[in-house]
């Protein structure tokens, strides 16, 4: 860890420390600093935890508290990028490359809350809390007494990320255009909302459950019903050990745990659940009884029916609860593989009862790939999903996956020859298809591959095929989202990103967040699209300077100028990218309207900060 930045503003009691910590911590006596109490300090650390910035960000609220007290204390020199990993996110090994990682994003995070929040409530607070830039040491600033709302944020520059060139001197407005049309480009996903008469969409809602899709279940938690709580850790460990089982079967798709969470304690049907959730079968249980002697029952509903098609008991003394979990997942597969209707039993074949190791370095793979606009991350990946063909040629998710490689990188501009990588991935995607015609994602590559040839008919119907293929893939629905948009129905591809949302809530690097957000503002949904990327950067997912401009052009349309500022003030300190010849901008419809959408309310805050300037003088 490098050498902490010196502090500067209001000067605060230090107690004594090491010799080492010591000299990190010294302020030079020549320099003569404000007085603020610890009192004071609290007191703003008190009001920045409760402003709206950080009400919903309890990781943040913790990271800053404790570095805000550790400097109170007089401990400002253990303040160092393991402690914080140790004391704050509970991480206690040094080898661990996410333990620094996790330290210096959240800490990029905090400072642009504090930005955001200096910004707008806590405008005119008598003491202002900075994190400098490379330190995790805070700095304790007086505030101003007061603020027109007219004039430009004041947020300091050194909580800013810059690039020297774009710091020493100011930036024209064709030059801005131009950086914010290749930032824009940049985001994970672009879209925008012209309609285009001559074709026609689906409705604004996701789809029913089709007949034609590969088996999709969910294993709801089971429950508790021993009175005493004795049975909670059980039903858990059992829900949590029949989800894992079944994901190792390559013909069935099953919802993912966090997305079961959110309905404990629920009473839905399994038609409800089919609605929501894209499933075909639905898994429910229960657990009775006093330890250690206990009764398990298994149910599983057709979803497109409500008719139950198979249940089980099980009385257990559960002296081996572990042993027991692995009985019951292993019967639960048995029941559906005899209970399952003609047409799904057909996909869920007996080759399907066995773990595939290929379909387990499939999903690796597709975890390494988020975001898929970097080209050393397609790379990796590639080398995953050829490998997970060598185990098992006969299963498609090898196939699909370097299919899926091939067109982002024609898509991203990182192919040295697009052409080529679009047939491979034409000749993948088909390759999966003959080996699974229900593997949604091969169809969803397809798609892809016509949106670059700019044939946005077929595009469109083949991701449509996807979806009825594989209602319950989260990326599946994301990426109709995006085509719906991209094709000037944004509003559309709304309820899309939402049900990739619900399906996946908790998983980090995905992208839809971003895109819920991206879609939302070119639908006109200023306020959903804010609370999106919020969402986005709270949870650490994917994120660039693109995504500043989206913040910028959404306040604008708000009425939040000062907020708009300082994302303005964030996004002027990137630097400059390529051309829109290489950018996904290209890809689309009517590209120039949709950068326009960004372009033109940035535009409109500089008009009128422009004209402030001129009253002013």
């Amino acid at each position: 860890m490098t050498g902490l930045a010196e502090p500067t503003g209001c000067q605060v009691p230090v107690k004594p420390m090491t010799h080492m910590a010591s000299r990190q911590q010294t302020i030079p006596a020549s320099r003569e600093l404000p007085s603020c109490s610890p009192e004071e300090i609290r007191t703003e650390l008190r009001r920045v935890l409760g402003g709206r910035v950080f009400v919903d960000a309890q990781r943040l609220q913790d990271f800053l508290t404790y570095i805000v007290e550790e400097s109170l204390a007089g401990r400002a020199g253990r303040i160092k990028g393991l402690t914080i990993a140790q004391d704050v996110f509970q991480r206690e090994d040094p080898e661990d490359a996410q333990t620094s990682t996790i330290v210096r994003v959240e800490a990029g995070r905090l400072r642009r809350r504090l930005i955001e929040y200096y910004a707008d409530e806590g405008n005119g607070n008598p003491v202002r809390i900075e994190v400098p830039k490379g330190a995790y040491v805070p700095n304790f600033e007086p505030g101003p007494a007061s603020r027109r709302n007219a004039e430009p944020t004041s947020a300091p520059i050194s909580a800013i990320k810059k690039m020297p060139r774009w710091m020493t001197r100011r930036v024209s407005i064709a030059r801005v255009l131009t950086a914010v049309m290749v930032v824009a480009g940049l985001l994970w996903l672009t879209w925008w909302t012209r309609n285009d008469a001559g074709l026609q969409m689906p409705a604004d809602t996701a789809p029913p459950i089709s007949a034609a899709m590969r088996p999709t279940i969910v294993v709801l938690p089971f429950n508790d019903q021993t009175g005493n709580g004795t049975g909670e850790l059980l039903a858990a460990g059992l829900t949590e050990d029949i989800i894992t089982d079944l994901s190792n079967l390559s013909g069935l798709n099953v919802i993912a745990q966090s997305s079961v969470a959110m309905f404990k304690g629920q009473n839905l049907s399994p038609q409800q659940l089919a609605e929501k959730l894209g499933v075909s079968y639905v898994l429910r249980g229960s657990v009775r009884g006093t330890a250690p002697n206990h009764r398990v029952t298994a149910q599983l509903y057709d979803a497109r029916t409500d008719r139950q098609i198979w249940a089980e008991r099980f009385d257990r003394d559960l002296t081996s609860a572990l042993e027991f979990q692995n009985e019951l997942a292993v019967r639960v597969v048995q029941g559906m593989s005899v209970s399952l209707r003609g047409d799904d039993l057909e996909r869920f074949s007996a080759r399907h009862l066995v773990t595939h190791e290929a379909e387990a370095l499939y999903r690796q793979a597709m975890d390494i790939l988020n975001p898929p606009n970097d080209a050393a991350r397609l790379q990796i990946a590639r080398q995953a999903f050829q490998r997970s063909i060598e185990i098992d040629p006969a299963y498609a998710g090898g196939y699909a996956g370097l299919a899926y490689t091939h067109v982002f990188a024609t898509f991203w501009g990182h192919s040295e020859a697009p052409e080529a990588d679009l047939q491979t991935a034409v000749a993948m995607a088909e390759q999966a298809l003959s080996a699974d015609p229900s593997f949604g994602l091969a169809y969803t590559t397809l798609a892809f591959v016509e949106l670059i040839r700019r044939d946005f008919s077929a595009a469109v119907e083949l991701s449509r095929t996807a979806l009825e293929v594989q209602p319950g893939d989260p990326y599946i629905n994301i990426y109709h989202a995006y085509i719906l948009a991209a094709n000037g129905q944004a509003a559309q591809g709304i309820s899309y990103a939402e049900r990739a949302l619900q399906l996946d809530p908790l998983t980090e690097r995905t992208p839809y967040l971003n895109i819920l957000g991206f879609v939302s503002f070119h639908a006109g949904q200023y306020q959903q699209s804010l609370d999106a990327l919020h969402r986005n950067q709270e949870r650490g997912g994917p994120s660039s300077d693109g995504l500043e401009a989206y913040f910028v052009a959404a306040n604008v349309a708000l009425g939040r100028l000062d907020l708009a500022r300082t994302h303005l003030q964030i996004l002027d300190s990137y630097g400059e990218g390529g051309s829109m010849a290489d950018s996904p901008l290209s890809r689309f419809r009517h590209p120039e309207e949709a950068a326009e959408q960004v372009l033109g309310r940035i535009r409109e805050l500089r008009a009128i900060d422009a004209a402030i300037s001129v009253n002013d003088g």
